[in-house]
């Protein structure tokens, strides 16, 4: 520890208990058995209600759409394979305070006030929409007439889980938010920035308590979580031809009281900037966009991969480019 630097408030011994979960929920949770919850809900945790025999053992059923066991090895290795034969590259974008304002003005003029829209709903909203107009105008990768795609966003669910789950809890809860439209839809030259970040606002509303508890119903009864992301989701991700998005945010990260101490550092001890080191995500093929912290004059810089492309449609898109600039 620096000098000078004031002590860190010791936590309750509740932040590191590993069962406070599993209490609150068996204290406050809804009750329900995995078949009376909403197929919304499952779908929220990466499941649907047809793969209800998974939560009791995922090695003696075939998830719709997987190969059998002695495909599944070969299926995985192709894909791996199809996203290897070339890599993206990442690249950061810079939105500037004035632009920031800009975007969200636009999204709440056209969606209302009670869209609730966030800094974060229209950034996501803003890289969903023009990061699926460049991908969709690849020669390589031909658009099927109803195609679906999703962005997944990582939230932290400790905030909405339960009021007795402490804000400093050092456990996980990340709760990945689901959004599925279709890709001529998401594209279209009649679709708006705001109108797919109302979309979003929409679906990050559905999230309560309640509804994260749920969630938790379900995956405690997962017993191998490896075997169900082999089965369902790892020949999938790792294709090119998966267009489906992550976006981690941590806009609102208070990126500027972050210090490493001035001993052996400049500025404070305080960065600069953040960076994320994407090399290995670039070879494996997932699509990612990581937003982050706001800058100490407002702007927010994020980073995404693409193929080359990709890349150069998304710089020429308008859409695009009247609110974030390239950086590096």
């Amino acid at each position: 520890m620096q000098n000078g630097t004031v002590p860190p408030t010791v936590p309750s011994p509740d932040c590191s208990d590993r069962n406070l979960h599993e209490g609150i929920w068996a204290k406050e949770g809804t009750g329900k058995s995995s078949h009376e919850i909403d197929p919304g809900v499952w779908r929220l945790t990466g499941l649907e209600p047809s793969d209800a025999d998974l939560l009791r053992d995922p090695s003696d059923v075939q998830p719709l759409g997987i190969p059998e066991d002695h495909e599944l090895g070969k299926a995985v290795e192709a894909a791996k394979a199809d996203g290897q034969q070339r890599s993206m590259k990442s690249a950061i974008f810079y939105i500037s305070p004035s632009n920031f304002t800009a975007l969200q003005r636009d999204c709440v003029h056209e969606l209302g006030a009670a869209a609730q829209v966030s800094g974060t709903h229209a950034i996501c909203g803003l890289v969903w929409r023009c990061y699926m107009k460049a991908a969709a105008k690849r020669s390589d990768l031909p658009v099927r007439n109803g195609k679906i795609v999703r962005m997944d966003v990582l939230l932290d669910g400790r905030s909405g889980f339960s009021h007795s789950l402490p804000q400093t809890y050092h456990g996980n809860h990340t709760l990945v938010l689901q959004s599925l439209t279709a890709l001529s839809a998401l594209t279209s030259p009649n679709t708006s920035v705001a109108s797919v970040t109302g979309m979003i606002c929409e679906n990050m509303r559905r999230i309560d308590s309640a509804t994260l508890q749920d969630m938790y119903a379900l995956l405690r009864d997962v017993p191998d979580f490896n075997a169900m992301h082999r089965r369902k989701w790892e020949p999938q991700m790792t294709s090119v031809s998966d267009l489906r998005l992550m976006i981690t945010s941590v806009l609102m990260v208070p990126g500027d009281r972050v210090s490493f101490g001035d001993r052996v550092f400049r500025n404070r001890g305080k960065p600069d900037a953040g960076r994320v080191l994407m090399g290995a995500f670039n070879r494996s093929g997932p699509r990612l966009c990581y937003v982050l912290p706001r800058t100490t004059n407002g702007a927010v810089e994020f980073i995404v991969n693409l193929y080359p492309e990709e890349m150069d449609a998304l710089l020429d898109d308008e859409e695009f480019g009247r609110y974030a600039m390239f950086l590096a």
